[in-house]
Order: structure tokens, then sequence, then C-alpha cells
């Protein structure tokens, strides 16, 4: 006899009722006597968006060994190039007589392979867009909004701040030849110079101060310890090029400041970016006039 089909067979039985207790406790998250799971919040969930960055001080300390072991061996390698196949001739002391735009060609080499490390790390290790993760995002504190008038503000403060600067060093400038003036007696490299100050400088240095380092500082001693202790350090870095003239190094630092204070405010390395921008290009333009377009370089042999 065929089965009536509202009639379910014994196969097709329904599941037996179950309790309150037993249904709470198949629900996903709930417990008849404990309180739902709830996922523990990230690290940095407390703080700004922009100091949310995936690295933390033993990633910058990884970075710095291999920046110097970098730095070492791009510059054994140039100078085995400079020696043995540009045929870079020895001085009186046995060392080589390497050009000063040779000298600037190594530090952008440096600072290219620095940005390919930093590139490779957050996209491959961390997963997350490159510029948007180390700060060159659009700004979103302070009050502040991207456009083309706003950047362009910041490069005009920059050219500001490059003035007032220079004005006082030419106060307390120090008797002598300053290191960095070296490289200034030869069209080649005073021309690379230039270059790197304009183009290379303010990428790197903001992307390494402003957008690698500042996060890390200011999560561990607060916005204003970033501020101070990022420029602090971005005047440290140039001392041996100013010939660790303390007055002169302070004045840089003071620049290095302005450059984080802005980068805090707007939670954006472009400020600081641009600012930067609009330092060197006023103080390149103004050596590219005093010197008239490098025909006239100071101290020139």
């Amino acid at each position: 006899m065929m089965n009536d089909t509202n009639s379910p067979s014994t196969g097709d039985a329904p599941p037996p009722l179950q309790s309150n207790d037993q249904m709470q406790a198949m629900e996903p998250g709930i417990d008849s006597g404990a309180p739902p799971t709830v996922a523990p919040p990230e690290p940095y969930a407390h703080l700004p968006e922009d100091l949310r960055v995936p690295w933390t001080w033993l990633d910058l300390a990884l970075f710095f060994f291999f920046a110097l072991g970098c730095l070492f061996i791009v510059g054994r390698a140039f100078f085995f190039v400079a020696g043995v196949v540009a045929g870079v001739p020895r001085g009186a002391d046995g060392g080589l007589e390497i050009p000063n735009s040779w000298q600037v060609l190594l530090q952008i080499i440096w600072f290219a392979v620095l940005l390919g490390y930093l590139y490779l790390l957050v996209r491959i290790r961390f997963k997350t867009p490159f510029w948007h993760t180390v700060g060159f995002r659009p700004m979103r504190k302070g009050g502040m909004r991207g456009g083309a008038g706003t950047y362009t503000a910041f490069a005009f403060t920059g050219m500001l701040l490059a003035l007032t600067i220079s004005a006082v060093s030419g106060l307390v400038r120090p008797v002598g030849e300053i290191p960095m003036e070296r490289l200034f007696q030869q069209r080649e490299s005073a021309a690379l110079i230039l270059f790197a100050a304009v183009v290379v400088a303010p990428l790197m240095e903001e992307l390494l101060f402003r957008g690698w380092l500042y996060p890390v500082v200011a999560r561990t001693f607060g916005v204003t310890g970033g501020v101070l202790i990022t420029g602090a350090l971005f005047g440290m870095m140039h001392g041996a090029q100013l010939g660790w003239h303390l007055a002169l190094v302070g004045l840089l630092t003071l620049a290095g400041v302005v450059f984080s204070y802005f980068r805090a405010r707007t939670g954006s390395v472009l400020p600081a970016y641009f600012l930067h921008l609009g330092y060197n290009s006023f103080l390149a333009l103004g050596f590219l006039a005093q010197t008239g377009g490098l025909r006239n370089l100071p101290g020139a042999q």
C-alpha cells in the first residue's frame, strides 16, 4: 500500500521538542549560564587611526640594523665598482678619491633600497596598502581637508619656514667650512644634491620619520613626545653634514618639530611632505639664484 505523502514516514520523523536551556545552548555565542563570548579588541583599537600601524619597536630596531648593514654592503659594492670598473684613482693615503657626485649618488641608491625594504615589509608581511599604511592618506584631523589649495599652502609655509631658519642661521653660523658645503664646490655634485633635496629627500625622510617612526613613538610617549622626539632625531640625522654645530642642528630640529606637529594634527604625512618640499625647494632655488645657475659655485676648485 502506498504511503500518504502528508504522513511522515518513520525515517522523516520530526525531532523531539527541546527545552529552552537546550535551545539557548545551540545558539552561537549563547551559554545558559555564562556571558556571551566577545572577541578581544585589537591592541590599538583605542588609539586614533593614524597611530594604529601594525609595526612595533622590534620592527623599528630590525629596520635600523638593516639600514646600517645595507649602507655598509652598498657602500662596499659601490667602492668596488668605483675602484675596479670605473678606475677611480687612489690618493696619497691609499683611499679612493671618490667624486662628490658619486657620494650623493650612493645616498640616493641607499634610500632606494630602504624604500624597497619597507614596501615589501608592509605589503608582504603586514598585508596592507603601502602608502595609506605609512601615512600618505587624506587629512582627517584638525579640521583640515586635503586639496590642491591646501597642499600648496603647506608648500608656501615650508618656504617661509626655510626663509626664517636661513636668516637665523646666518646670525649663528660658525666660523669655518661646514662639511655639507664641500658637495657644492663641483657642478655635478651640486646639481645632483639639488635634485635629491627636492625629489628624494622630502619623500624618503618624511616616510621614515613621520610615516614609519612617529606612530610607534607617539603610541609610547604620547603625541607631544612623538612630535618632539621625531623632530630631534630629524635634526640629529643631519648633524654630521652640519659639522655638529649645535645652533645649526637645533634650527633643523625646529624644522623637524614643525613637520611632525602637522603630521600629528592632521593624521597624515602629506602636510609634512609638502612642508618639507617647500622648505627644500626654497633653499634649492635660492642657491641656483645665488650661483647664477651653478655657474659661480662658492669655493669651486
